[in-house]
C-alpha cells in the first residue's frame, strides 16, 4: 500500500538549470556586440547613398526616402513578430535568422534595377532588425541582470561604431562634383562595393551566432526564469473588465506607455537626423556633393560613438538621470545651431552635427538604465517598447522627406518636437515612480522594487 501511495505522488518539478558560466556570459557578450555593430551599419546604410539611390531609380527626394519609412515600419513588424516568436524559439536560432536577412538584403540591394523590388528588400532589412533588436534588448538585462549597466552602455557603443560605417565605407564611391550629369551618375554607380561589404559584415556575425549555438547554447538564466514563469501563470487568470482596467491602471503599464513615447520621439529624432543629414547639405545653400555630405555625417556618428565609449564609464559614477538631462540639453544645442545657422555656414553645419551626435550618444541608454531600475525587461516588454518607438519614428521620414528638397529647417523643426516630447516623458516617467514608491510606503509594502 505505502509503494502505491508513493507512485501515485505527483513527480517533482525538474531542478532549475543552473546560473550561466562566465565562459558562455562572455562569448555571448561579444557575439552580441559584434551584432549591435552589424546592427548600427544595417540600420544606417541607405543613408549616405540616397541621393544616388533618388538618381538611380529616377525619382525625387519624397518618394526615395519612403525606404526610412518602410525600414521603420517592418522594423515595427519584426519587432512585434519576434515577441511571440522568442516565447517558442531559441532567441539564439532566431538571431541566426535576422542576420541571414540582413545579408540577404544588403547583397542584392545593389543588384536590383525595379524601385518596388528596392522597397521589398528595405522590408525585408528592416523585419530582420527589428526581430534582433527586441533579442539584443532584452538578452544582456537578462544575462547581467544586476551588473548589466555598463555592458547596456557596451551594446549602444558597438551600435554607435556600426553607425560610423556607412559614411566611411560609402564617401569614396559618391560624387563629390555637384554639376555631374544624372545619366552619367547612373552609369557609372559604383554601389556594389560597399553593400558588399556590409553584407560580409552580416555574414561574419551570422556565422559567430550560428557558431555560438552549436557548441556554446544559450537558456534562460534563473531569475529570468522565474519572471516568465510568473507571467505565464498570470496569463491564465479568467479575462476580466476589472482584471484589464486593474493592469491599465498599473504602474507596469504606465511606464511602458511613457517609455515607448520616449522611445518614439529619440528614435525618430536621432534616426531621422542620421538619415537626413547628407540630403540637408546637398539641398540648404551650402550646397554640398554627396560625398561632402557623407564626411560630415561623420562628424555626427564620430562623437555619436566616442560618447556612447565614455558612457560605459561615467554610468558607472554618474546617476543616469543627471546623464539623460545633460544629453537633452546638448541636443537642444546642437538642434538650435541647426535650425537657424547651419544651412549657410558649412562650419556651422559640421559643429550642428558633432554636437548632435555627442548628445544622442548616452540619450536613451541613460533613459534605460534609469527605467530598469524599476521595470523587468522581458521579450514581450522589449518587443512592445520597440513596437510603440518604430510606429511612431515611422512618420518622421514622411515628413522630412516630403518638405527638405524645399525647406532643409523641417528636419530642425520636427527635432524640436521630439525635444519636447522627451523632456515630458522624463517628467512623466520621474511622477510615476515617485507615486508608485509613495502606495508602496502607504500599503506598507518593500519599496523600490521593479515591476
Amino acid at each position: 500500500m505505502a509503494a502505491k501511495l508513493e507512485s501515485a505522488e505527483p513527480p517533482q518539478e525538474k531542478s532549475p538549470r543552473p546560473p550561466h558560466s562566465k565562459k558562455l556570459k562572455y562569448f555571448t557578450t561579444i557575439a552580441i556586440m559584434l551584432g549591435n555593430i552589424t546592427f548600427g551599419c544595417a540600420f544606417n546604410f541607405y543613408s549616405p547613398a540616397l541621393e544616388d539611390l533618388r538618381i538611380k531609380y529616377e525619382t525625387d527626394v519624397d518618394d526615395i526616402s519612403r525606404i526610412f519609412t518602410i525600414l521603420l515600419v517592418s522594423y515595427c513588424c519584426g519587432a512585434l513578430s519576434a515577441t511571440i516568436i522568442y516565447r517558442y524559439v531559441n532567441r539564439q536560432l532566431g538571431v541566426i535568422c535576422c542576420f541571414c536577412g540582413m545579408s540577404v538584403a544588403l547583397f542584392l540591394t545593389p543588384h536590383v534595377e525595379s524601385k518596388i523590388v528596392f522597397f521589398v528588400l528595405g522590408g525585408v532589412l528592416g523585419i530582420s532588425i527589428g526581430a534582433y533588436d527586441c533579442a539584443q534588448v532584452v538578452w544582456m538585462i537578462e544575462m547581467w541582470q544586476e551588473k548589466s549597466g555598463p555592458f547596456i552602455q557596451c551594446q549602444h557603443f558597438c551600435y554607435a561604431i556600426g553607425s560610423n560605417i556607412p559614411p566611411i565605407l560609402m564617401g569614396p564611391f559618391l560624387r563629390d562634383d555637384n554639376d555631374d550629369d544624372e545619366l552619367e551618375i547612373k552609369k557609372r554607380s559604383e554601389m556594389l562595393i560597399p553593400f558588399t561589404v556590409a553584407g560580409i559584415l552580416c555574414s561574419g556575425a551570422f556565422f559567430m551566432q550560428l557558431m555560438l549555438f552549436i557548441f556554446c547554447r544559450y537558456y534562460t538564466p534563473p531569475m529570468y526564469g522565474k519572471e516568465i514563469k510568473v507571467e505565464s501563470c498570470h496569463g491564465n487568470v479568467e479575462f476580466s473588465i476589472k482584471n484589464l482596467f486593474k493592469f491599465f491602471g498599473s504602474q507596469k503599464f504606465k511606464l511602458i506607455v511613457v517609455m515607448g513615447c520616449f522611445a518614439g520621439a529619440y528614435q525618430g529624432m536621432e534616426l531621422t537626423t542620421l538619415q537626413f543629414i547628407p540630403t540637408f547639405g546637398q539641398y540648404s545653400p551650402i550646397n554640398l556633393s554627396e560625398s561632402t555630405s557623407a564626411y560630415v555625417l561623420t562628424g555626427s556618428t564620430g562623437l555619436f560613438a566616442i560618447g556612447r565609449f565614455l558612457g560605459i564609464f561615467i554610468i558607472m559614477k554618474v546617476h543616469p538621470v543627471v546623464m539623460l538631462i545633460t544629453s537633452l540639453a546638448i541636443v537642444t544645442t546642437g538642434n538650435v545651431i541647426l535650425f537657424f545657422w547651419a544651412g549657410e555656414n558649412l562650419n556651422l553645419f559640421w559643429l550642428a552635427c558633432c554636437i548632435l551626435g555627442a548628445g544622442f550618444s548616452t540619450m536613451y541608454a541613460s533613459w534605460s538604465a534609469f527605467m530598469e531600475k524599476y521595470l523587468v525587461f522581458t521579450d514581450a516588454v522589449g518587443g512592445a517598447l520597440i513596437v510603440c518607438g518604430s510606429l511612431l519614428a515611422a512618420v518622421y521620414p514622411v515628413i522630412v522627406g516630403g518638405v527638405i528638397e524645399r525647406d532643409t529647417r523641417v528636419l530642425g523643426g520636427v527635432n524640436f518636437f521630439s525635444i519636447g516630447v522627451c523632456i515630458g516623458g522624463l517628467g512623466v516617467g520621474g511622477w510615476v515612480v515617485r507615486k508608485g514608491k509613495c502606495e508602496k510606503k502607504e500599503g506598507g509594502e518593500e519599496c523600490g522594487g521593479r515591476v
